[in-house]
């Protein structure tokens, strides 16, 4: 099967919405792995994919402080940021 038509089923299935709208396929974290950033038709919200050794990919939705932009967040409490070139993590309060 076509890996763009099963990167689209995951990303539906993912985000739970009709229509997930594939903005750009490139590595946004710097890690060597493509990630797959979205939107999604009748939501003012962004997706970042989180590409993974193994193939899989980490949910993480876009935040924001004061209704600025902020970076991404995944559904596991991981926190992005952009550094000027990529998303990088940022060390996770103890």
């Amino acid at each position: 099967m076509n890996k763009k038509i099963l990167t689209v089923g995951l990303i539906t299935l993912l985000t739970g919405c009709f229509k997930p709208n594939i903005e750009e396929i490139k590595d946004f974290t710097g890690d060597g792995i493509p990630d797959i950033m979205t939107s999604v038709s009748g939501r003012n919200v962004n997706y970042l994919f989180i590409g993974q050794t193994n193939g899989s990919f980490i949910r993480a939705e876009e935040l924001y402080n004061e209704s600025e932009f902020d970076g991404f967040k995944t559904d596991g409490g991981q926190i992005y940021i952009f550094n000027g070139n990529h998303y990088m993590p940022i060390p996770k309060k103890e």
